[in-house]
């Protein structure tokens, strides 16, 4: 008895040790914010407000209503530098959930935005949707 007594205080020990090396987790910034646009004549771009970056993930993007077809999308650094890489800006048809592959966290920056541009022969009409710096679940990548 005293043997099985020794043993489980020997591995409450260890599991009570083993707790204080372990990283607390971040959670994603996967809270979806709505954005929408005008588009005429002089405004043909949207960029939204800058947001958290909290891992390596894909943008998620949602472009659920507008009287274009499609939308280009591409993920800004807080300096307003593209950071989808070799994979280049996306685009994204409407009603259409994607995942827009970038490297925004990856080359050390922590915010982002998103820019959209409307690349259709039109001269007026809008667009909306919403999005989020940090991607949850699987959707179809846009680049």
């Amino acid at each position: 008895m005293k043997k099985v007594k020794r043993l489980l205080a020997l591995g409450a020990a260890a599991l009570m040790l083993s707790s204080v090396f372990a990283m607390p987790a971040s959670a994603a910034n996967i809270k979806n914010t709505t954005w929408n646009f005008n588009i005429d004549l002089s405004h043909r771009t949207h960029t939204t407000a800058l947001r958290e970056k909290t891992n390596d993930s894909s943008v998620y993007v949602h472009y659920k209503d507008g009287t274009v077809g499609s939308l280009i999308c591409d993920a800004l650094n807080s300096e307003g530098d593209s950071m989808c890489g070799t994979n280049g800006p996306g685009r994204i048809d409407k009603g259409e959930e994607g995942a827009l592959i970038q490297y925004v966290y990856e080359n050390g920056f922590r915010w982002c935005k998103l820019k959209l541009t409307c690349d259709a022969a039109v001269n007026y009409g809008g667009a909306g949707g919403e999005w989020s710096p940090d991607c949850a679940g699987s959707y179809p990548y846009l680049n």
